[in-house]
């Protein structure tokens, strides 16, 4: 737990940055919900309520009810919780994107500082995955795993405080049942669905290379007859990512099961426990219906909680991604300044320089001295593969030197590592 929490840290310090916008996302879901249970209990009361005064009435008996009160409350908590859920889904993406942004900009920064044999070593695909899908992934840790939650805890608690004013004892159980449940579809459906949901974003990028290399490289697949062997790679491969979402899908619904499951239970207990203290006189019968109506309702609090947490190994799997780029060996570039003019020494000068690839036998470059002064216009011939381009980004600073000493203009472009 404490390698998972470290790994997650760094992107989570970022929400942190802006908690303010959090908790305000987090008081308007937990508005919209609570005015959506209040609506249920208050109107099933309502209901219940002038039944009763007709069924009075009818046998000729005295009865009297207040209907512009509930019924204002009515009107109110329904028009409260469409105008929390409006603002709430403008806020919570607003301040999501803003999230996803700042992200970006980071993960962007990460790849300014790579040099060029750091890039290469990667595809052009791999490189827009780590800006646009493994971010997009992190929606999920933001908006899904940590809002929902925490309002549905908050929520439980405050049904279960509202049903105790009239039975503790059922409000007792209703809490414990609900937190336990809660556990179960936090903790254990992130643990269930933890490494589908990390094999399915692995799959997903490899499904993106492959379809690029078949469009790019299709006349070299059809010339040399391997077009077939690699159509059947990529099929074979979305038939085990289509496998895999369809089993996450699977348990997503297993879990909206449980809840209804345990939220139906819940109900008989609190229609038996609402019964006998209607049956002793204790609590008066709209009460008993708007409490079995929280009771039903309190499983809108916790049906986004399976689909979400069986994602979090994607969401996770993004992160390591992610910080294995964060953990490469940035490249310190020297700042672009002006040359003065009229002025002589700024030349270009290699001494000895040399770079050797990661991985390779051979240097591209080795014992390579030049001095170039300004002005001169110099010409740098060779095969593929002699090193023309490794000079090239020896001298633009996108390489640091393995050996020897570069400067151009009297400053090392690049830091040696």
């Amino acid at each position: 737990m404490k390698a998972l929490f470290s790994t997650l840290y760094p992107w989570l310090s970022l929400l942190v940055r802006r908690r303010s916008a959090f908790l305000v996302g987090s008081l308007l879901v937990l508005a919209t919900l609570l005015s959506g249970l209040a609506l249920l209990g208050l109107s099933g009361w309502f209901i219940t309520a002038c039944a009763l005064a007709g069924l009075l009435l009818a046998a000729g008996q005295p009865s009297t009810l207040d209907i512009y009160v509930p019924g204002g409350g009515i009107r109110f908590f329904a028009l409260a919780r469409t105008v929390a859920r409006y603002v709430e889904r403008l806020y919570n993406h607003n301040m999501v994107l803003t999230l996803l942004a700042d992200l970006r900009y980071q993960v962007f920064g990460y790849l300014t500082r790579l040099d060029a044999a750091s890039l290469g070593r990667r595809r052009a695909s791999d490189w827009l995955t780590r800006l646009t899908a493994d971010i997009d992934t992190l929606d999920n840790l933001y908006l899904r795993l940590l809002i929902p939650p925490l309002v549905a805890l908050v929520a439980t608690l405050l049904v279960a405080l509202f049903i105790a004013i009239w039975l503790p004892g059922l409000a007792l159980l209703v809490a414990g049942v609900l937190i336990a449940l809660w556990a179960l579809l936090t903790l254990g459906f992130a643990a269930w669905g933890f490494r589908q949901s990390g094999q399915q974003v692995r799959d997903q990028g490899t499904l993106r290379n492959l379809v690029l290399d078949q469009l790019q490289a299709c006349a070299e697949l059809s010339s040399y007859g391997t077009a077939r062997w690699h159509q059947e790679k990529i099929d074979a491969l979305e038939a085990r990512s289509g496998s895999n979402q369809r089993r996450l899908a699977f348990k997503a619904a297993a879990g909206n099961a449980l809840i209804l499951l345990v939220c139906g239970l819940l109900l008989i207990v609190a229609l038996r426990v609402g019964g006998e203290a209607l049956a002793t006189g204790r609590i008066d019968a709209p009460i008993v219906v708007m409490v079995l109506l929280l009771v039903l309702g309190s499983s809108e609090i916790l049906t986004s909680l399976p689909s979400a947490f069986l994602k979090f190994g994607a969401s996770f799997q993004s992160v390591l991604r992610l910080d294995r780029l964060a953990s490469s060996a940035p490249v310190e570039t020297a700042t672009t300044t002006s040359l003065p003019v009229g002025q002589g020494g700024y030349d270009v000068l290699l001494e000895n320089a040399g770079y050797r690839y990661p991985g390779m036998l051979e240097p591209a470059l080795e014992g390579v001295s030049l001095k170039i002064g300004a002005g001169d216009r110099v010409a740098v011939t060779g095969i593929s593969g002699a090193g023309k381009s490794t000079l090239a980004n020896l001298l633009l600073g996108r390489l640091a030197p393995a050996q020897g000493r570069v400067e151009v203009a009297g400053r090392m472009p690049c830091n040696v590592n």
